[in-house]
């Protein structure tokens, strides 16, 4: 295992967290007023200054969960991306809320606001979803499972989150590795998802490591159910970054993984 302390996040990691989530929930909110044909222009124009405030922090507070992710442990290059991605991603949508508060909410102006929220919606949940495993794998804690039992584990059953179906071929029974199964297969899916549908896993022994290589059209002996992570264009770094927490490598193209074997 590298770095990380696997200590509980301090308060104000939870808070930033905590201020995100809502000012998702407040930006879907506005994208349901905007499509909304009963709610005027004067409805938008009491909360746009509200979202415009919160949006100009999101940049500053993801750079600082940011900021402790890399200070847990990894290599901090792999994120800087990541944070160039979301500040560029936050200060062109507070530009636009900006432009969208100075002007007169036109039938034009509207619409114009109802694409840039809703363009933004979906890649603000998946950039928080990137954010909350960056942060959970600095505490989560491995658990002793069969490589078998980790890829056929379903931790958040019963949520409303989409799972990836994934042939594996390989043995994965004799193996095993020391993980939480949540950040593990969530870091998964985020890999899977960025690859052709119907690709699988080989899993082969190296030893004192196993392998696990993204193969196209795999016809494998078992299917896995991984939680999918929405892809952005530094998902597989995002995923380095989590998984070396546990000693997990993951090369440049996230095609391939290689695990630690747990020898108890």
């Amino acid at each position: 295992m590298t770095a990380g302390s696997f200590s509980n996040p301090p308060a104000d990691v939870l808070a930033r967290l905590g201020q995100l989530r809502e000012a998702l929930a407040s930006l879907r909110n506005v994208e349901h007023l905007l499509s909304s044909v009963q709610i005027g222009p004067k409805v938008l124009r009491d909360v746009l200054p509200e979202l415009e405030a919160s949006a100009s922090s999101w940049g500053g507070d993801a750079s600082e969960l940011i900021r402790y992710c890399e200070a847990s442990g990894g290599d901090p290059s792999l994120l800087v991306g990541f944070e160039e991605f979301l500040r560029e991603l936050f200060a062109e949508f507070s530009r636009e809320l900006a432009e969208a508060s100075r002007t007169m909410m036109t039938a034009k102006a509207r619409l114009s606001l109802e694409r840039g929220v809703r363009k933004m919606v979906p890649v603000a949940a998946t950039a928080l979803e990137h954010l909350e495993l960056l942060v959970e794998a600095t505490w989560a804690r491995g658990v002793a499972l069969s490589l078998r039992e980790l890829l056929l584990s379903r931790p958040d059953i019963g949520s409303e989150r989409p799972y990836l179906p994934v042939p594996i071929s390989g043995e994965t029974e004799s193996l095993e590795v020391l993980l939480p199964a949540r950040v593990a297969l969530r870091a998964l899916g985020g890999l899977l998802g960025q690859v052709d549908s119907g690709s699988g896993l080989s899993v082969e022994s190296l030893g004192d490591r196993c392998r696990l290589t993204v193969v196209p059209a795999l016809r494998g002996e078992m299917t896995a159910h991984f939680p999918i992570l929405p892809s952005l264009p530094e998902t597989s770094r995002v995923v380095a970054h989590a998984l070396a927490h546990y000693g997990v490598t993951v090369s440049d193209d996230g095609r391939v993984l290689e695990i630690p074997l747990f020898i108890a």
